[in-house]
């Protein structure tokens, strides 16, 4: 199935920043939930975003900037494999 389509050498080599992007996902989404579980007059929902900006410009420039070059490469491989088929 769609499992067996990429592995996960592939997907590192094709994404060398998602470990870190994912790391910080999980993180951030804990601090929104920690947020919200505090009653509405303490809840400072624009801290969690504050807080890591430098994280968002990191994680942008290291995830997403390098894979533009390659995001032909990218769409021929997946269509390759039959993950994408409406392109």
């Amino acid at each position: 199935m769609a499992q067996d389509v990429v592995d996960q050498d592939t997907i590192h080599h094709l994404f060398p920043g998602l470990n870190k992007l994912l790391d910080f996902q999980r993180k951030f989404s804990i601090e929104l939930e920690q947020q919200y579980e505090l009653p509405w007059e303490q809840q400072r929902w624009g801290r969690c975003f504050s807080t890591n900006v430098s994280k968002f410009v990191v994680l942008n420039h290291v995830t997403v900037s390098p894979h533009v070059p390659y995001q032909g490469m990218i769409t021929t491989f997946l269509c390759g494999a039959g993950v994408l088929t409406d392109l």
